[in-house]
C-alpha cells in the first residue's frame, strides 16, 4: 500500500482511493489482507465522501469505516461461512 500511502500524503485522495482499491484486488489471503487494511482505513478516513457525512462523529466514521472494511476485505468470519 506504499504507493496508496505516498499519494494521500500527496492530498491525492481520489489517486491513494485508487491505488488500495488496486492493491486490495492484487492481493488475496487473509494475512495479505489485514496488512492492508491500516492503510485502507486511513485513505477511506481522508475521502471526500467521508468528510461529506457530518453528521457523524469522527469515532462513528471509524467504526462505519473499520466494519465495512472487515466485510470487504472478507476478514470476517461470517463472510468465510463460520459462525
Amino acid at each position: 500500500p506504499g504507493l496508496a500511502l505516498l499519494r494521500l500524503a500527496q492530498d491525492r485522495v481520489e489517486d491513494a482511493e485508487a491505488a488500495i482499491s488496486r492493491v486490495e484486488k492484487e492481493k488475496e489471503g487473509e494475512i495479505t489482507r489485514s496488512n492492508i487494511l491500516p492503510a485502507y482505513i486511513e485513505i477511506m478516513l481522508s475521502s471526500k465522501k467521508m468528510a461529506k457525512a457530518d453528521f457523524l462523529t469522527d469515532e462513528q466514521k471509524r467504526d462505519i469505516l473499520y466494519n465495512n472494511a472487515v466485510r470487504f476485505l472478507q476478514m470476517d468470519s461470517e463472510s468465510k461461512g463460520q459462525q
